[in-house]
Parts: structure tokens; sequence; C-alpha cells
């Protein structure tokens, strides 16, 4: 009994519950789409539930691909498979288990939901063995994959995702993915090319560069949308969340540049007050100028 509870516990942790918040993107098209009804918000937060499924069984894949090179790493060699709590043989079923239930549930939401949730595994299984290898690609596909949890978030309450909203997130998650890849390099430091060779063809001012790019294009464009979008048109009162969008990005340049950002954003967001009070506000003043006034 002991021995199962121990599996089970193992598992869960290697679905790594703590970055399913990066599901909540799918969760963006219902609040800008304005759509709050007690059946638009169910498939929604379905959905995320649902993604958080699927992301967990290509997590535990991506742990099994890389399991040797995360004994050598001294946080993530305490991953259960890593380590040895969980083994080799039981994490492919579980990929197989998870992976395969997400996949044949998400028929439920509609074709279009089910082949974004498929192009999305297909894209995290690239990535894993081959993509996240090759330079500047593996931030593109890190910031594809959540453009993909967006456009599954339109396909799951029925909306067009706007053009201006998968925009401002492929820009946002260059920015976030970039922020990863600098705080790897500042936390290893010489030892990072042991655990991701990809990391050697990075210098940190390419990295720099990339953050500040990407950080002013996403203001940018997220500011033009609440100006010249239908959804900018009808709602003018948008342009006034700009300002939590412009401190929370500002506040994320501060920590990775301040207190050397550590590996995980998720992890930041989570973990730091003002950021995630931003985020918190941000959304609640989308909804209400979008949804009430």
């Amino acid at each position: 009994m002991r021995r199962r509870k121990g599996i089970i516990y193992n598992i869960f942790i290697s679905l790594r519950p703590s970055q399913w918040t990066k599901n909540l993107f799918l969760i963006a098209p219902l609040i800008f789409a304005g759509e709050f009804s007690g059946e638009k918000l169910m498939f929604s937060f379905s959905a995320f539930l649902l993604f958080s499924l699927l992301s967990g069984g290509l997590y535990i894949f991506n742990d099994l691909v890389d399991r040797e090179r995360d004994r050598r790493h001294p946080q993530k060699r305490l991953r259960p498979i890593a380590s040895g709590a969980l083994s080799p043989a039981i994490a492919r079923l579980a990929v197989l288990f998870f992976t395969l239930l997400a996949l044949i549930l998400s028929l439920f939401f509609g074709l279009i939901f089910a082949l974004v949730s498929f192009s999305f595994a297909c894209l995290m299984v690239a990535y894993s063995l081959l993509l996240k290898e090759i330079p500047i690609l593996d931030i593109l596909t890190v910031a594809f994959s959540f453009v993909l949890r967006v456009e599954a978030g339109a396909a799951a309450i029925e909306v067009s995702a706007s053009t201006w909203i998968i925009l401002c997130t492929f820009l946002l998650a260059i920015l976030l993915s970039t922020g990863k890849r600098r705080g790897e390099i500042l936390s290893l430091r010489s030892s990072a090319p042991y655990h991701r060779e990809v990391l050697r063809d990075y210098p940190l001012p390419l990295l720099d560069q990339i953050m500040s790019l990407s950080a002013s294009a996403c203001i940018i464009s997220y500011a033009l949308y609440t100006f010249f979008s239908p959804t900018g048109w009808k709602h003018p009162l948008l342009v006034w969340t700009t300002p939590f969008v412009i401190y929370g990005i500002f506040r994320y340049l501060y920590l990775a540049y301040k207190t050397e950002l550590p590996e995980f954003p998720d992890q930041v967001i989570l973990k730091d007050l003002p950021l995630l009070t931003c985020i918190l506000l941000w959304a609640l003043l989308c909804i209400v100028v979008i949804g009430l006034l």
C-alpha cells in the first residue's frame, strides 16, 4: 500500500502541477471575447484542466528524454524520474495514459479543439526530441506552444482568437522563454552547456537584446490592440489596462536583471507579490471593462 502511494505521488509530481499556470492562456479568449455565461465558463475551465492533463503527460515524456542530463542538474536531479523514484517503465505508461486520455477527451470539445490539442502534443514531442537543441528555434517553438494554448481556448468556447491577442501572446512568450534561458545560464554558469547544449550558443548580450525587443514589441502591440482592434473600438476604456501590462513586463525585466531571474518564470509569477498583484488587477479590469461596461 505504501508503494502504491509512492508511485501515485511521484507521477503527480512528474506532471509538474506548478507549471500548469501556463495553461491559463486558454482563458484569454474568454476574457477578451466577453463570453462570461455559465456554459462558456465551464467549457473554458474544462479546457484548462484538459490541457493541464495533456501538458503533464508531455512533461513526463520530456523528463524521460532528459533523465540522464537531469541527473547532473542541481535542481532537476530531484525530479522523480531523474532521481530514480519513478521507474522509466512506469513513466512510459503514464505518458501514454495521460496523453492519450487528454487527446480522446479533447474530441468532446469539437474537431478544431482536438486538432489544436494534437498539434500541441506533436510540437512538444518534437521539441523534446530535437527542437530544444536548435538555437532561436527552441525559443520560437515554446512561444508557438503558447499561441496554440490561446487557439485551444478560443476553440473550446467557439470564438475566433484575435490576431492581436495571438501576436501579443507570441511576443510575451518569447520574453518569458528567453528569460528562462538567461536564468539557466546565470544559475549554472560554466556548467550550463553540460545540462543543455543549446545554452552554449546563447551569449548573454544576445538574450538581453531578444528580451528587450520582445518586451517593447509586446507593449506596443497590446497598446495598439486596445486602440485599433474591434474589441478596443467597442470598449474604449480597455486602453486603461495598458499601464498594467507595461508595469508587469517592466517588473519581469527588473527581476531578470536585478535579482537574477531563476530558471522557471512561472515560479517568479507565483512568488513575486507585486507581479502577481499586477496580473490579477489587469485580468479583473479587463473583465470589468469588456464584460460589464
